[in-house]
């Protein structure tokens, strides 16, 4: 997804497997937070890449450093992370 589509895309509701309720991201600038704090009581931190035409995260997720990128599957919105999680748009 080219960065322009995923900082539009990037902000709202997603659901992650095995968790209950979803999480909402929102953007400010460069910088991509949670809301909510399920990640041993810490929100999803990250920083968009800005040197890349394609739209990818600097993620710290539970204390624990990553990346990730958004991905469209047919019709369905991707948040994808290089440790295999996957959490998808609602």
């Amino acid at each position: 997804m080219s960065k322009s589509d995923g900082k539009d895309a990037i902000a709202g509701k997603w659901k992650i497997a095995g968790v209950a309720q979803p999480v909402d991201l929102a953007v400010s600038g460069s910088s991509v937070t949670s809301v909510q704090k399920p990640f041993g009581n810490e929100p999803l931190m990250a920083e968009i890449e800005e040197s890349e035409e394609k739209f990818g995260l600097h993620v710290t997720l539970g204390g624990f450093p990553m990346k990730a990128w958004l991905k469209k599957e047919g019709k369905d919105t991707v948040l994808a992370f290089s440790n295999g999680g996957r959490w998808s748009k609602l």
